[in-house]
């Protein structure tokens, strides 16, 4: 049992922070733009393009160009986005010394961003602890002894009842 905590399971996870900093927001819409392209094996992305995307939305319209490079050096800095020199349109010394980058989620990024969309769409865990709940299945399953002696319908009207007394303890 000693060596389930160790050094390393004790670190902060520095990449998971952008969920809750300041700009969560816009962290949130960066990565999850850049998780479904990555889905769509279009991985290396350009400033322009995602700051393009978050202006479709209402809630970017004040959002500039600049604000994206900064949301993108953030999470370049936190580990979420890799960062490369894009010199594929530098044509003179000037705009290869502009630095301009294209951006790539870490792979811990795309398993956060996974997870994230997991959790977003699951219906969470609920179930019941009601003792009558438990009592009715011990009822079916004390039943179960007695099989040889039933009938085919009365096995299947006991399968219904217990199943559906199942599911109730499960989903309320």
């Amino acid at each position: 049992m000693k060596d389930i905590l160790s050094a390393a399971s004790l670190k902060p996870v520095e990449e998971t922070s952008y969920l809750t900093a300041q700009n969560v927001e816009r962290y949130r819409a960066i990565m999850r733009f850049m998780y479904i392209q990555h889905q769509r094996t279009r991985y290396w992305l350009k400033k322009e393009e995602i700051f393009a995307f978050l202006r479709q939305y209402p809630i970017f319209s004040d959002y500039t160009l600049e604000d994206c490079q900064n949301d993108l050096k953030v999470l370049v800095d936190k580990k979420n986005l890799l960062a490369v020199q894009d010199t594929s349109k530098a044509s003179t010394l000037e705009e290869f010394k502009n630095k301009r980058f294209k951006y790539m989620l870490s792979e811990i990024s795309v398993e956060l961003e996974r997870l994230l969309e997991k959790i977003e769409h699951s219906t969470g865990v609920r179930g019941s602890l009601e003792p009558k709940l438990f009592e009715k299945m011990l009822f079916h399953l004390q039943k179960m002894n007695k099989l040889g002696e039933v009938k085919d319908e009365a096995i299947a009207q006991w399968w219904k009842e217990i199943n559906r007394d199942f599911q109730t303890i499960n989903n309320e």
